[in-house]
């Protein structure tokens, strides 16, 4: 279905690894990736192990993924452990970032949950090439026009509907995934600006 096991302990963290396995500028994903040693409150030694380490072609983040209730008081305990984690960051020019649910459970989150099952299904080359030639020649085309002008007869649109899913799915055809996906929804062509 697209997905690559990676070991999570929430579901927030799994919807942050499922939007870092669709986003096509990470080269890799790796959970409880490194231990910051770092003292507790009260003096003795810990461990922290920060969620995430997302590695792309121009930088580095290590992740943690918490609930917006719950941050107040984990900084609360966990001071030293960040302090920590942002120099060993800052020693290796990586970035130290919290994300809470806002940046996560987006619609860009129920899209890829939508897209993602069609990522490695097998694409009709044809109706492919068929799709990124009327999307080239009207960029910006909502998908409810393509599908409209793309495919006449009813008896063929559904699989020509299973293809621009999985097109859009595999990066070939991009949109604003930001955005939830509706009939309006604009297309374009891999290389194409997006306004």
């Amino acid at each position: 279905d697209g997905r690559t096991s990676i070991h999570v302990e929430s579901a927030l963290e799994r919807d942050f690894a499922v939007l870092a396995l669709f986003d096509p500028t990470v080269v890799s994903i790796e959970a409880q990736p490194v231990r910051s040693d770092c003292f507790s409150e009260s003096g003795r030694p810990s461990r922290y192990v920060p969620d995430f380490l997302i590695q792309r072609a121009t930088n580095s983040e290590l992740i943690e993924v918490k609930y917006e209730a719950d941050i107040v008081e984990w900084r609360a305990k966990r001071h030293s452990a960040v302090a920590a984690a942002r120099r060993y960051c800052a020693d290796r020019g990586w970035i130290f970032r919290i994300v809470t649910e806002d940046e996560i459970r987006t619609p860009k989150l129920q899209n890829v949950h939508f897209l993602l099952p069609s990522r490695r299904q097998q694409i009709d080359p044809v109706q492919a090439d068929e799709i990124i030639a009327r999307i080239t020649t009207s960029p910006g085309i909502s998908i409810g026009d393509l599908i409209e002008q793309t495919w006449l007869d009813p008896a063929l649109r559904s699989a020509g509907i299973t293809t621009l899913w999985t097109a859009l799915a595999q990066s070939r055809v991009r949109v604003d995934l930001d955005a939830p996906l509706t009939n309006q929804t604009q297309l374009f062509a891999k290389e194409e600006e997006m306004p």
